[in-house]
């Protein structure tokens, strides 16, 4: 290969790295400034109104089973917000925990819910709230077994509902 054929391959090479490597190459670029519109956090908020229970006893037997139902307002702001429903944890305590016959009672009793979620579209277990006020009660039946349970343990004892409440937990859009 002759010397200028080399000088020439060198002076290519040379060029190349200086455009790639070193950066001494200039070009054109710009930058247009945008301002989004600010975002907001959503919320959820559930109120309890009266509840009442479906009937008065003044002692509870084995083989007794009571409703309390209770109205409550959701309120919501955001498009895609989704809740599901539960009691929360606690809702029948001993009245004394140190009493047996309490904790025995306590144990013994069951308790279930369930939802009327009016006019909330359902899917999946999980109901949209989307933004604004929506009627939903609440009704626990609260059930004292005949038989399993039902021993004299629990004679004489009592329960506190001071940990009852409903929970509304905002769940991902289950679609």
């Amino acid at each position: 290969m002759n010397k200028m054929v080399k000088g020439a391959v060198a002076t290519v090479a040379g060029v190349a790295i200086l455009m790639g490597g070193a950066g001494t190459l200039a070009h054109w670029n710009t930058t247009a400034a945008t301002e989004p519109t600010a975002i907001s956090a959503g919320s959820l908020s559930l109120d309890a109104g009266k509840g009442s229970w479906d009937k008065s006893l003044d002692y509870i037997v084995p083989g007794d089973s009571l409703t309390y139902t209770v109205p409550l307002t959701l309120t919501g702001t955001g498009q895609d917000l989704w809740v599901k429903f539960a009691l929360a944890d606690g809702a029948i305590k001993p009245a004394d925990p140190e009493d047996a016959a309490d904790v025995a009672l306590a144990k013994a009793l069951v308790d279930s819910a369930t939802f009327d979620t009016g006019a909330l579209k359902a899917n999946k277990g999980a109901y949209h709230v989307g933004t604004g006020a929506h009627d939903v009660t609440v009704a626990v039946t609260v059930e004292f077994p005949f038989g399993e349970g039902a021993d004299n343990a629990t004679q004489n004892g009592a329960v506190s509902f001071s940990g009852f409440g409903v929970t509304a937990t905002q769940v991902a859009d289950p679609r």
